[in-house]
């Protein structure tokens, strides 16, 4: 997103403190190096004033817009007689500069707010970040290092909005998603007609139906095979003129299939009724109705929860990203 390239200008990197002017925030550019600038040597990375345990060490990205993030890369400080490096940190994120959100990290079938970071001053440690993040401002907080809190760091993603220019299906309707990979809570019994791998958007004469309409149980679920940024949605009813289809329902998407995590805007969840977990789904019988998830999750396994219907739990279905 800038900090390598030098898009992010100096003036949107602050940090906490700095040991001096040389080894101030602008210097925490993934690969920096310790050189001469005109009559000045400058340090290879952003060095704090001190190295109290205490802290706070942070450093503050400004990306000037609202940015979808996706990755964090760092390293320790680029000076062979100075071994420094962070061991852990961990990533907060605003969109106005006041109000601050942890950021709690999806890994595998956990939840993780301190992330791993450095054992040398060279390697570069990545973290995809799950969720993804759609932000301004990004801070890094040093909560344990090596000799002196410092850092060298990159963020990765692309500016809010672009991942709906061109919006990508992820095979339901073109078939790229196998079969196999959709599977249900249960399916009407019917020659097959309705078992969960006819939940493909526009398919013709056949949905997916559930075989109860007791709206908390019943749910669709679609297998990306590996971890997929999730942009949109799109549900239809059962078409075919068949008065049928999800009026609502909500998204719960899995890193690993072992913990689930239910969508809400902002990463927000007050409890089982906030209203923001709810998707607007179908009115009719064969319109599309598209969602873009803001943020977008990234994961391997998506699920639909109907919470109403008309006339039977049926849908069609596509995902984007």
């Amino acid at each position: 997103l800038g900090m390598e390239d030098g898009r992010i200008a100096d003036s949107a990197i602050t940090a906490s403190s700095s040991f001096s002017p040389a080894c101030n925030a602008s210097r925490s550019r993934l690969h920096a190096k310790k050189e001469l600038q005109g009559s000045q040597e400058v340090c290879g990375g952003w060095v704090a004033a001190n190295n109290s345990l205490d802290g706070p060490h942070w450093l503050k990205v400004d990306h000037g817009r609202l940015t979808s993030v996706t990755e964090i890369a760092i390293q320790g400080r680029d000076d062979s007689t100075n071994p420094q490096w962070t061991m852990t940190f961990t990533v907060s994120h605003s969109r106005d500069g006041h109000q601050w959100t942890d950021h709690v990290q999806q890994q595998s079938n956990s939840l993780c707010q301190v992330l791993t970071g450095n054992n040398d001053t060279m390697t570069v440690v990545s973290h995809n970040i799950l969720p993804v993040l759609v932000t301004r401002y990004v801070r890094v907080t040093i909560k344990t290092f090596h000799g002196w809190p410092v850092l060298r760091v990159e963020l990765y993603g692309c500016a809010c909005g672009e991942y709906f220019k061109c919006p990508r299906p992820l095979g339901m309707e073109n078939g790229k998603i196998a079969d196999s990979a959709i599977t249900a809570s249960s399916s009407f019994p019917s020659a097959g007609y309705y078992l969960p791998f006819n939940a493909r958007l526009n398919r013709t004469s056949y949905a997916w139906l559930a075989n109860s309409n007791y709206n908390g149980d019943q749910w669709l679920q679609i297998d990306l095979s590996s971890v997929t940024i999730v942009t949109s949605v799109s549900t239809q009813g059962r078409g075919n003129n068949n008065d049928q289809w999800v009026k609502n329902y909500t998204l719960s998407y899995s890193y690993s299939e072992e913990h689930w995590t239910t969508y809400a805007i902002n990463g927000i969840h007050k409890g089982p009724l906030d209203t923001r977990l709810i998707f607007d789904g179908n009115s009719d019988t064969a319109t599309i109705v598209t969602h873009n998830l803001l943020p977008a999750i990234e994961a391997r396994f998506v699920r639909f929860q109907p919470k109403a219907f008309n006339g039977r739990i049926a849908m069609r279905t596509e995902l984007y990203g």
